[in-house]
């Protein structure tokens, strides 16, 4: 079962990374933005989903009440 499901998830990756290469091709066709530009948004919406998937799973708050409570590294 776990095989099958990895496998589902490596061939939506696949289909996902190309469909982003046609749409951002699109993109670039009908814009005046930079390749930066939109690498900056991409960026800043896949840190932001990072984020919010961290925070509802207990590690993440245990991790940020330790880092509050001895910020030294």
């Amino acid at each position: 079962m776990k095989r099958g499901l990895a496998l589902i998830f490596v061939g939506l990756a696949g289909i996902l990374w190309a469909s982003s290469g046609v749409a951002v091709q699109d993109f670039f066709s009908h814009s005046e933005k930079s390749a930066m530009e939109l690498t900056n948004i991409r960026m800043c919406v896949a840190g932001l989903i990072l984020i919010i998937m961290a925070a509802r799973r207990k590690n993440f708050w245990l991790s940020v009440k330790k880092l509050n409570d001895s910020p030294k590294l």
